[in-house]
């Protein structure tokens, strides 16, 4: 139904959900699916905190999504996205330093929206948005539908998606740094 609101290929829709989450908005402690970037905690700390980041958090300054390293209080550094515990167990320290850089740092649900996204898909804050995400697979699936339309129906990314466009829409969905990477996922996914 949504799909026939804003005039896409169902397929495009599912296809994005497998490539983002493998179609599954929970994981298997029931807790949402997130993902915590480290160079997003950094800029949303601040430079006047980038002292107490470099303590706890690492990442490759040439190509910021990657390198991710997290460590606790006289803990070794060990590698993030190993796991979604391992996800939230970095998410629940990184809150302990700043609730709200935190949270806008993270990828969320089905859909892995980004915490920075929460004005555009309608909520006042970012707490709120993950509290709603965090109850409910269907605020995840109707943030997702509110973030490609952007604020109207000729969003770019509901436009690349209409025509089957999936690195167009992965740019905008993901950003270009890997677009041509995430738009083959999409079209395969599609394609299956």
């Amino acid at each position: 139904a949504l799909c026939r609101t804003v005039g896409v290929d169902p397929a495009g829709i599912v296809a994005v959900l497998h490539t983002e989450s493998g179609g599954r908005g929970m994981g298997p402690d029931g807790r949402m699916m997130i993902r915590f970037e480290n160079h997003l905690f950094r800029r949303y700390l601040g430079d006047d905190r980038a002292s107490l980041f470099d303590a706890h958090f690492r990442f490759d300054p040439t190509t910021v999504w990657q390198g991710h390293l997290f460590c606790r209080e006289g803990d070794t550094w060990q590698g993030c996205h190993l796991s979604q515990g391992g996800e939230w167990d970095v998410l629940d320290f990184a809150r302990s330093l700043d609730d709200t850089a935190a949270l806008l740092s993270i990828s969320m649900g089905v859909a892995q929206i980004m915490g920075f996204n929460h004005g555009l898909l309608g909520y006042p804050s970012v707490q709120e948005m993950f509290d709603r995400f965090a109850t409910d697979i269907r605020y995840q699936i109707l943030g997702m539908f509110d973030f490609i339309r952007g604020h109207g129906d000729t969003s770019p990314m509901l436009e690349a998606l209409r025509v089957r466009n999936y690195e167009a829409f992965a740019t905008g969905y993901n950003g270009n740094g890997q677009a041509a990477f995430y738009g083959g996922l999409i079209r395969g996914a599609v394609a299956q």
